[in-house]
């Protein structure tokens, strides 16, 4: 029904005298301003208006995407991210936003991917994904400390499936299917240090403007 109603809202959009003959670069500033202002209806709109005009503007895409996500709708919203990295794949603010929207839908194999990509093109995103990754390690740990080894498990191959090199995940995971109480070890950040695998050493070339 929520699609449905985001459908017919799309096709049955009436432009009004001033905005007729808006460019594609002049529909997404609106569409940036309604996002800004948190009218997520109305970015939509404008985005979709300017690829009426140009079918094949990433920036369009990645801005609709952004504006489904905030109403919810994620199919759609995968959908349009698919489009705009389809479009500018060495752009790595759109493999960001990607990586985002399947972190928050809990498959973070594919977010991992994602990230990986991004970090490729822009080391920047380096420290997003660490954040998220230590969040996922977080979780892990207070099963463990609560003695929930099971739910201990399952949360620390969640943070492997984020990232496979968390070293520290592997070892407790050892740990406790070997020990009947085993030791508890806060888990300490991860980092780019010596001691821990970093996921994504690479020189590629910055996001390119698009």
């Amino acid at each position: 029904m929520f699609n449905k109603a985001i459908n017919n809202h799309t096709n049955t959009q009436v432009t009004s005298s001033s905005e007729k003959g808006l460019t594609k670069e002049q529909w997404l500033k609106k569409g940036i301003t309604h996002y800004e202002n948190l009218q997520y209806k109305e970015a939509l709109e404008a985005c979709e208006q300017a690829i009426q005009i140009d079918p094949a503007y990433a920036r369009a895409y990645h801005g609709k995407g952004l504006a489904l996500t905030q109403m919810k709708a994620y199919e759609e919203a995968k959908r349009a991210y698919e489009q705009a990295n389809r479009l500018a794949p060495t752009n790595a603010k759109i493999c960001k936003d990607m990586a985002e929207l399947f972190y928050m839908l809990e498959d973070y194999a594919k977010s991992r991917i994602f990230y990986k990509k991004a970090i490729h093109l822009d080391k920047k995103f380096e420290k997003g994904y660490f954040e998220k990754a230590n969040t996922l390690r977080r979780i892990a740990y207070q099963f463990e400390h609560e003695k929930q080894w099971e739910e201990a498990i399952k949360a620390y191959y969640t943070v492997l499936s984020f990232n496979p090199d968390d070293i520290r995940a592997r070892r407790t995971i050892t740990n406790i299917r070997m020990k009947d109480a085993p030791l508890i070890i806060e888990p300490a950040p991860m980092t780019n240090h010596n001691n821990i695998i970093h996921p994504f050493n690479c020189t590629c070339p910055e996001c390119y403007e698009y």
